[in-house]
């Protein structure tokens, strides 16, 4: 479970082009379940999904992952939190050019000191069951983009986290592709994963596996949203 207490993210401190990003917001996020974060463009959600992920601590306010206060954690903990608990898929998937798909699917576990023989076994595994196997020694630079979206989602989960947050991960897929995301996403939360994303798409905060939608406004949270 993931708690926001009052949060606020302000960019600019103390400047006069200072703004809140995020405004005295609470906020619970349910393990083992799918939270949608919608709104539009400048709403605070991205923000909101930084926070989430440890990538940016909050101006004020408390937040609570796993039941553990970690708002004040000095950064090596951090690290190690968001390294042990998180898997990221960017918006632009943020694939290294010049890297095979599985070098870039291996990439977050090269620095733990890990086997590589033992790494290279649970890369592809991951490929495999995201049906792009048979790219594995491609690079990343000639795939499409639902290849390239499955190849973010796999280095995502190669250290196991028990949560997965996803930036707006349909924007760059057609509806087949985002269907076929959709139907990864359902398996995750089928095998317990916590997932939470970002979208204005209807076909993602509409589905019928989404457990949360939460409208955001303004760096708020809105109590009537249409």
């Amino acid at each position: 479970m993931i708690v926001f207490e009052n949060v606020t993210k302000t960019y600019n401190e103390g400047a006069e082009n200072a703004f809140n990003a995020i405004l005295n917001l609470d906020l619970t996020i349910n393990s083992r379940e799918i939270t949608v974060l919608r709104g539009p463009s400048g709403s605070g959600k991205t923000t909101l999904l930084t926070l989430i992920g440890g990538m940016a601590r909050p101006t004020s306010g408390r937040i609570h992952v796993a039941e553990r206060e970690v708002t004040s954690l000095p950064e090596r903990f951090l690290t190690k939190m968001r390294q042990d608990t998180f898997g990221f898929v960017f918006q632009s998937f943020n694939l290294i050019k010049g890297l095979s798909v599985l070098d870039n699917v291996m990439l977050p576990l090269t620095p733990l000191g890990r086997p590589r023989n033992q790494i290279r076994k649970e890369a592809y595994a991951l490929l495999e069951r995201l049906h792009i196997q048979s790219k594995a020694h491609n690079l990343v630079e000639t795939l499409s983009g639902g290849e390239a979206q499955r190849t973010a989602i796999a280095r995502a989960l190669i250290n196991n986290p028990p949560v997965l947050i996803a930036d707006e991960p349909t924007a760059n897929l057609d509806t087949g592709l985002s269907y076929a995301f959709m139907d990864i996403i359902k398996e995750l939360k089928d095998q317990g994963k916590t997932v939470v994303m970002t979208s204005h798409d209807p076909l993602v905060w509409k589905s019928e596996i989404v457990d949360q939608v939460i409208s955001v406004r303004d760096g708020k949270i809105e109590s009537n949203p249409t």
